[in-house]
């Protein structure tokens, strides 16, 4: 059996006895932990931020006895409730095709009054919980015709958006209830409804604009849909937009009013 000299063992010995003096010298991890100190640095979010208001429910003009006629509008109240704030959107395809008439009866045909007040109700008791003063938790964008006088549409045109406000929405929404209206938006889809014939909905959308229509509301921009594609077949022009290139001279011509107003 080898055995190791005695200087060797004895070299061991004194190294295991140096190693054990450093260790003891060194600080235990636990005895470092309970003399350090956390710093938290806060960032700031990435992205924009998104406002409380910026969905919301888009309903058609037709479908208003449903979901708020008086049997109804509890439930739906209360789903509103639920969902916390957001914009009730009024109108979509119906707002270019049923008239507003203050003095008809009320159907699935055309707008009333009573759709207005339905509306109006609603909105009251989503609103119900709401701290005085509070920005309101759900408002409403009211839609109304903006489309070419054709047969089909023989009340298209100003006065008819005009009367909308005055005779529909300004009673309606009396008492308050006027900021709970974020605007009334003039026509849907207008690229569909003009056949792509930009030069003639600018026109219509200049006498709308001119004639002060929605007053004592803003005007909100009017709403399209765009089919999906990559981002790059878009910018590359290689696939059918609808009024995608055109918005820059749509909000040109009715960002001055909507900041007169909102």
């Amino acid at each position: 059996m080898l055995r190791s000299p005695p200087t060797s063992r004895r070299r061991g010995r004194a190294a295991v006895a140096l190693a054990a003096l450093v260790l003891i010298a060194l600080p235990a991890p636990a005895a470092r932990a309970a003399d350090a100190s956390l710093q938290l640095q806060a960032q700031p979010p990435r992205g924009g931020v998104i406002p409380p208001h910026f969905v919301g429910f888009s309903i058609e003009w037709s479908l208003v006895e449903r979901y708020m006629g008086e049997s109804a509008r509890p439930a739906f109240a209360n789903l509103l409730r639920n969902l916390g704030t957001g914009e009730l959107r009024i109108g979509g395809a119906s707002q270019d095709l049923m008239p507003f008439d203050a003095a008809a009866p009320n159907t699935v045909r055309v707008i009333t009054p009573e759709d207005l007040r339905a509306v109006r109700q609603t909105l009251d008791a989503a609103n119900a919980r709401d701290g005085k003063g509070a920005v309101p938790s759900w408002g409403t964008i009211l839609g109304t015709t903006l489309a070419p006088l054709e047969p089909e549409r023989p009340w298209a045109g100003p006065e008819h958006a005009r009367r909308f406000v005055t005779d529909g929405v300004v009673p309606a929404f009396a008492k308050g209830a006027e900021r709970t209206v974020a605007g009334i938006g003039l026509g849907n889809e207008p690229d569909i409804s003009y056949r792509y014939d930009l030069a003639r909905y600018l026109q219509d959308l200049v006498a709308y604009r001119d004639a002060a229509v929605t007053r004592p509301f803003p005007i909100v921009a009017p709403s399209t849909s765009e089919p999906i594609a990559p981002w790059q077949a878009i910018d590359a022009r290689t696939v059918a937009t609808r009024f995608f290139w055109d918005w820059p001279a749509i909000l040109d011509t009715i960002a001055p009013e909507m900041s007169a107003v909102g």
